[in-house]
């Protein structure tokens, strides 16, 4: 069994004073304490802000974004006049969220005439950005369909000006754009009418807020253009959009607004009130209550595979769709397509790991796998996770010259985008491209050139992280008893969710004796008390491997009167009526 060095989070600083009117109990003070920082202190104002609870407040802080008030105006003018506005946005699932966001303003919100609106939806398979076949879709629409008089673009289009040079030269309209991704003033895109990015120089916004979010404060924009104030509950129908994207696109949530659009986003997709959530939660078999946790590997996963299938246009359809049993036959298709593109992931994911396990670079995971299916993202988390290793996992496609990679930073600490740029900067022969974010990116390689990528991502591995010691350390925020672990208690850290970057979920340590475990499949049930008698269970999915416990091995391991030491998540479970304590069992280790 491999040994785990245990090291409790330390606790830096006091708590601020003027956090003090949340009368938190003594475990939040500890948590917060350890996700807290001065630096975001002194950014933002905590004094006016919500910092645990639900409250959600859009205009704080608004005006600080460029172009966020003449934008609205602009679209508010645009509808008074009945002009033809697209829909113009990008395919991944903050893409399509903020695509949805716009459609389902303009309709539900804004309530604009279904004749004077319309959607493109960009592709993976043309590349990211306004590449010549998008523009090409959107002068056939121009000409063919409807004279276009506005483009309102999201999540993408911040370094595209060639691109919006040719679309004004064929006569389409006005060019609002909102993003959130890096600027390329090289290629800044001065020929939009207007450009809402938090990444903009002059921006003093929030600069971790998703594309969804960004569309999300132009609509709002638009509305008070409109009607002269902002009503919250007109909006309701857009936050959960706003909420995927938060998780999916992996946005920081130690900014209280994104926390908040979180939690709120999820209370409005836990009360059945939106034909989307109740379908999909169905075909998901979640029966709880959606949790951050089902946003990040369920349902944005579950988007995410359109754009990797080729079926764009039929996720846009599921996201904006209105008649419930249409929705449900939608979304039934898609899940069909998921679970054959499962079986690819399933045998991708065994062939990169036992590559993995035969690789000589110890600091880092890079592997390259068959598949006809985009299933590399997903493989990249399943593999880096498993290993506790920055991951660039690549799909060899037999008819392409390039190898297609996708990363996962695992680790905070490491930076993908400065790592890529790092190995270009040492041999600009490898990379053709890449991009994306700092836990999250890909690149395209020439296929050559994959031992040396290897080697070099490595190396730059090594220089972010330093060597990874062999003696793995897992960090957790507090040691409990079994006794310490009630539904109070549970109830206590769900108050300070939801968790995500920069805002991890408190990791808990606890030793105990076992008195059984039930293995199903993947997953095992393991039941522990303590000498007093008192007990409880968790839920083991066998995803970190630390320990080298897997389901083949535990029983034999870990026999009943066994001392053992779990690291956990603690949360509370609710179905239907019944409500406990959900322990998600992160590492088993025996105790001596």
């Amino acid at each position: 069994m491999k040994r785990v060095k245990y090291v409790q989070r330390a606790i830096k600083e006091e708590l601020p004073d003027k956090l003090s009117k949340y009368k938190l109990t003594k475990l939040q003070e500890e948590l917060l304490v350890t996700r807290l920082d001065n630096k975001i202190l002194k950014r933002f104002d905590y004094e006016s802000t919500d910092l645990i609870n639900s409250k959600f407040d859009p205009l704080k802080n608004m005006d600080k974004l460029p172009d966020i008030n003449e934008a609205g105006n602009m679209i508010a003018k645009a509808i008074r006049n009945k002009e033809h506005i697209v829909i113009v946005n990008d395919f991944d699932c903050d893409g399509i969220t903020s695509g949805a966001v716009l459609y389902k303003a303009l309709e539900k919100v804004l309530h604009v005439n279904e004749d004077n609106f319309g959607i493109i939806t960009n592709k993976r398979s043309t590349g990211t950005g306004y590449s010549e076949t998008l523009i090409s879709r959107i002068i056939e629409y121009h000409n063919n369909v409807h004279p276009i008089d506005m483009i309102l673009s999201s999540d993408h289009g911040s370094g595209c000006e060639a691109s919006y040079v040719k679309l004004k030269a064929a006569g389409v309209g006005k060019l609002i754009i909102t993003d959130h991704h890096h600027v390329d003033y090289n290629n800044y895109p001065k020929t939009a009418d207007m450009f809402i990015n938090p990444q903009r120089k002059d921006s003093k916004y929030y600069k971790e807020v998703s594309g969804c979010f960004v569309a999300y404060i132009t609509m709002v924009s638009t509305y008070i253009s409109l009607h002269g104030k902002y009503r919250p509950e007109a909006f309701n129908i857009l936050l959960p959009y706003v909420a995927l994207s938060t998780i999916s696109d992996v946005m920081s949530l130690k900014y209280p607004i994104n926390r908040q659009v979180v939690k709120v986003g999820l209370n409005i997709m836990n009360a059945y009130k939106h034909k989307l959530w109740v379908v999909l939660k169905r075909l998901l078999r979640l029966n709880n209550r959606l949790t951050s946790y089902d946003l990040g590997f369920k349902i944005g996963p579950l988007v995410n595979t359109a754009n990797r299938m080729d079926v764009e246009s039929l996720i846009m359809d599921i996201m904006i769709e209105n008649d419930y049993d249409t929705l449900y036959n939608k979304a039934s298709i898609l899940m069909d397509m998921v679970g054959t593109k499962k079986a690819a992931q399933a045998a991708g994911s065994k062939l990169a790991n036992e590559q993995a396990a035969v690789l000589k670079e110890q600091n880092s995971v890079v592997v390259a796998i068959p598949s006809d299916y985009a299933i590399n993202g997903i493989i990249a988390s399943m593999v880096g996770g498993r290993h506790n290793k920055p991951t660039v996992c690549f799909i060899d496609n037999p008819t392409s010259e390039y190898l297609m990679g996708s990363g996962r930073g695992i680790n905070d600490k490491i930076d993908l985008v400065k790592l890529y740029n790092d190995i270009n900067d040492e041999d600009d022969k490898i990379l053709v491209s890449y991009g994306g974010h700092k836990l999250a990116a890909g690149c395209k390689i020439y296929k050559d050139k994959l031992t040396v990528f290897r080697t070099l991502f490595d190396k730059y591995t090594v220089k972010q992280l330093g060597k990874l010691k062999s003696v793995n350390t897992l960090t957790y925020d507090k040691q409990l008893k079994v006794s310490d672990i009630t539904l109070s208690l549970a109830k206590e850290i769900s108050r300070i969710s939801p968790y995500g970057k920069d805002w991890p979920e408190p990791i808990f340590m606890t030793d105990a004796i076992v008195a059984s475990i039930l293995v199903f499949g993947s997953m095992a049930k393991v039941f522990m008390q303590d000498k007093a008698g008192n007990k409880i269970d968790g839920i083991c999915f066998f995803n970190n491997v630390m320990t080298g416990i897997t389901p083949d091995n535990i029983k034999s391991l870990l026999k009943r009167g066994d001392k053992l030491r779990v690291t956990y998540t603690l949360g509370v479970l609710t179905n239907r009526d019944v409500v406990g304590i959900n322990m998600v069992i992160n590492t088993i280790d025996t105790k001596e």
